[in-house]
């Protein structure tokens, strides 16, 4: 089954169940392939995204890990350099 089939499905049984689905914050990649058309869903078009983040990872379309590690990189510096702030402001300090 193809991803415009599968999105018609969604899109069907949603309503159905009273889904709905958030067309403005979707988006869609391609792994290992580009896209061949336009996906739409309910006649509105998705946004092709390279990469993009799901459960605190960065999911890409290469499957490359290095953003991601880029990403922790960061977080762990911004989390050290908030903890040496009350050193650099302590008045007691030479």
């Amino acid at each position: 089954m193809h991803l415009y089939d599968k999105n018609d499905r969604l899109n069907r049984y949603g309503k159905q169940t009273g889904l709905n689905m958030n067309t403005e914050k979707t988006q869609v990649t391609c792994f290992n392939t580009a896209p061949s058309s336009l996906i739409t869903f309910d006649g509105k078009p998705l946004e092709f995204v390279e990469n993009f983040a799901y459960l605190g990872s960065i999911i890409s379309k290469d499957n490359e890990a290095q953003k991601d590690i880029n990403k922790i990189n960061t977080r762990k510096a911004r989390c050290a350099f908030v903890k040496l702030q009350t050193v650099w402001k302590s008045k007691n300090t030479a």
